[in-house]
């Protein structure tokens, strides 16, 4: 078969087209919210951060230090890690096994779709990966050559692995426990372990107990603690299937293989394989009490990347490996392509789409309605609603000062507190300013508490624009501040059924809206009926005199695509989310 004939040839193929399909990914995607909040961080350089500790960070400011600033050098430093770890594995590959089966191996490590993805994304992930091979790699030159730099060399990579992400430390402690174990017998290596490599570890902790010392250890409440729920949750099942899908089916069955034949690895195989493995399953058992609040399937790549090492080893199971690595390269390509489309051409955006997507899109455009309107309005300041649009108009925009409020989502993300100490969060202020709200962000229980505290932070807020993105998927407000008037936007109830569409729209009493879908389906327009507040939670601290629910039903609506609520108000039109039939 070719790829057992011309591995060499197909990898280098394979390689070349994925890194070509990055390059063009990473310089046309808009930065994704995480990515644009690390820039920030990377402008305010510091030890650590509440969140993260530092490198990911760190690597973006020396980028952008050297290179001009646009999305493609932010994502960089991330790529070119990426880039490499095909070649690190196989150099790891050659350390396990005296077959002459690298570039297959190569090839094998190019089949995880999943790192084409997060190789075009300035995010710790790919760092986990690469200071992990490298360390492996690094610890088996320790036993085959056994000089004192080797085992600083290993300190140093750890030390900088410690310093990408809360997870890499798992990997450590996992990796420490089956190393002692595997090689217990090594008195000489143990004994360098500890004299060289671990008081290089050790100083590599300094840069984050320095600075979680001074914030109340931020970091670690946050990644042990603030995130995770910490109580069994039954939609963890969908983790397994979730993983075969994603990792692509043959792959799957590739990296499982080895167990079967555990027995006739190696040491240094069986080193590797324990590791995957116990890496794997604190993933698996742990999801069950952990976070499921954030996308987290991409957690036990490394995992998968080790135990691929393994299983491409030896000549048995030919027919999975090649099966595995066309599925595999296809699906690594298919996935860049299809993020691609997903992103630049799709039209109309499907609610998965708009689901997995939504953090890659809309940024420049509102950083272009922002600008336009700060200058209609000649405004004091501009105020934001979360961390995310405080990075993104940071960003896009050359506005100098920008800062943003107390907000749901910057507890929820581990980021109020990194904003407080960049100086970004806004106190109590008047005067004329211009405040961003991402509405669509803010779930129906959080929007009164937090216009609420931000009619008081301001002295007042009033609507006077609006930007929606793509039908509906994200609804941007701006508002005027500094009137002394709470003026709230349209909070709307909206519960579609087969066939029609009821709800209420929360609106002050001397301006109701006309309420129209907009479509030509069904009825297109409706006379709402008004009625009070009543002693319904969410309306807490409204006046029943200034505000009122109007209530509407629309029949007929569309079956077999997405449609939007309109609110037509004198002055400007507000759009509901994008309602997906069902």
């Amino acid at each position: 078969m070719l790829i057992e004939q011309k591995p060499k040839l197909l990898f280098i193929g394979a390689y070349t087209t994925l890194v070509c399909l990055q390059v063009y990914s990473a310089w046309h995607h808009q930065l994704f919210g995480d990515e644009a909040f690390y820039w920030l961080e990377s402008q305010h350089l510091a030890w650590s951060y509440t969140e993260l500790p530092g490198w990911t960070q760190w690597s973006i400011a020396f980028s952008q230090w050297l290179l001009p600033a646009n999305e493609f050098t932010i994502r960089l430093p991330g790529l070119l890690a990426a880039w490499s770890l095909p070649w690190l594995g196989m150099a790891l590959h050659k350390q396990l096994t005296a077959t002459n089966s690298s570039w297959q191996t190569g090839l094998l490590l190019l089949s995880l779709p999943l790192l084409a993805v997060a190789g075009i994304m300035a995010v710790p992930d790919i760092w986990l990966l690469f200071f992990g091979t490298l360390s492996l790699w690094a610890w088996f030159n320790c036993l085959a050559n056994n000089k004192p730099t080797d085992y600083l060399l290993l300190g140093l990579l750890l030390a900088l692995g410690l310093n990408t992400h809360v997870r890499f430390w798992l990997i450590l402690l996992l990796a420490s426990g089956v190393v002692f174990w595997q090689y217990r017998h090594h008195k000489a290596a143990i004994i360098k372990l500890l004299g060289y490599t671990l008081p290089v570890l050790a100083l590599g902790l300094l840069p984050i107990l320095w600075f979680n010392l001074q914030q109340d250890f931020a970091l670690l409440n946050f990644q042990l603690s603030d995130r995770h729920p910490w109580q069994f949750q039954a939609t963890h099942f969908s983790f397994f299937v979730v993983q075969f899908l994603l990792v692509t089916p043959l792959v799957f069955c590739l990296c499982m293989r080895p167990m079967v034949h555990m027995k006739s690895l190696r040491r240094n195989q069986r080193t590797v394989l324990y590791i995957a493995l116990l890496h794997w399953l604190c993933y698996a058992l742990i999801g069950f009490f952990s976070d499921n609040l954030r996308f987290n399937a991409h957690w036990p790549l490394f995992s998968y990347f080790l135990l691929l090492l393994v299983a491409g080893s030896g000549r048995n199971g030919q027919a999975l490996k090649s099966g595995a690595i066309i599925t595999g390269v296809l699906g690594s390509v298919a996935l860049l392509v299809v993020l691609f489309y997903a992103l630049h051409i799709a039209q109309p955006v499907s609610q998965l789409n708009a689901r997995l997507t939504e953090n890659f899109r809309g940024w420049q455009a509102l950083a272009d309605k922002t600008t336009a309107v700060s200058h209609a309005g000649n405004y004091d300041y501009i105020v934001t609603d979360h961390f995310m649009t405080l990075a993104q108009l940071k960003y896009y925009t050359d506005t100098a000062k920008i800062t943003s409020l107390s907000h749901p989502a910057n507890l929820k993300h581990g980021r109020e507190q990194q904003l407080n100490i960049m100086g970004y969060i806004q106190g109590k202020r008047t005067g004329n300013g211009l405040l961003v709200v991402e509405h669509s962000a803010l779930k129906l229980t959080q929007m009164m508490p937090f216009y609420l505290s931000a009619c008081e932070t301001l002295n007042g807020i009033a609507l006077t624009d609006t930007l929606d993105h793509a039908k509906g998927l994200k609804t941007h407000h701006f508002f005027t501040t500094g009137g002394g008037q709470c003026l709230l936007p349209p909070i709307s109830y909206l519960e579609p059924e087969t066939g029609q569409l009821s709800g209420w729209v929360l609106t002050a009493k001397d301006k109701p809206p006309k309420i129209r879908l907009n479509t030509v389906f069904g009825n297109p327009s409706y006379k709402p009926k008004a009625t009070p507040l009543g002693n319904n939670a969410l309306f807490q601290g409204l006046d029943d005199q200034q505000y009122q629910l109007l209530e509407f039903k629309f029949t007929n609506t569309p079956s077999n695509s997405a449609y939007q609520v309109q609110f037509n108000y004198p002055e400007l039109t507000v759009m509901s989310p994008t309602i997906y039939p069902e």
